[in-house]
């Protein structure tokens, strides 16, 4: 009898006080992170990996949560889009300039190409200690050129499955 009232009395503090739970949080992607683009294996370009600067922000949606962000030069931040839906581990979602092929304005990368994504994301976060990383495979078109040139894809022009992408804090 005194174990069935102890046991009840353990319990009902544990439920006044609560019970300790592991963290189920995961990290958030926030702040600058370097967002780096490799050509898929079976594409001809003379740069193999370009990488560009973005702010990112991540916010609560019905399914998990967006991933949002914009290029760090200030006169590109409305050039490109960058937007993954996370649900969990995985993430997913579009990373191209703005306007259809006629209109698309080239991003400046950190190594000083110009860069026309058009690209659908798809891969994983992880979360080690510190800010969350992700990297994946990306589907669609990925073309690098030098400043000034007519269209910029003098230094790569691809569409494939499976060009590579990392996402990384600075």
């Amino acid at each position: 009898m005194r174990r069935a009232l102890l046991v009840l009395t353990t319990g009902c503090w544990l439920l006044l006080v609560g019970v300790p739970r592991a963290s189920t949080q995961t990290a958030s992607f926030s702040g600058r992170y370097r967002l780096s683009l490799t050509f898929a294996t079976n594409c001809q370009a003379s740069v193999r990996s370009v990488s560009v600067s973005l702010d990112l922000a991540e916010s609560p949606v019905d399914s998990g949560s967006e991933v949002s962000g914009e290029l760090t030069a200030p006169y590109e931040a409305s050039v490109g889009r960058f937007l993954l839906l996370r649900r969990t581990r995985s993430l997913h979602g579009p990373f191209s300039t703005l306007g259809g092929r006629a209109y698309r304005e080239p991003i400046t990368t950190v190594e000083g190409h110009y860069l026309m994504p058009w690209l659908m994301l798809d891969g994983a976060a992880s979360s080690g200690s510190g800010r969350p990383r992700a990297s994946g495979t990306a589907i669609g078109v990925l073309q690098v050129g030098n400043p000034g040139d007519e269209y910029p894809d003098t230094l790569g022009s691809c569409t494939a499955r499976d060009h590579r992408w990392t996402l990384e804090p600075e």
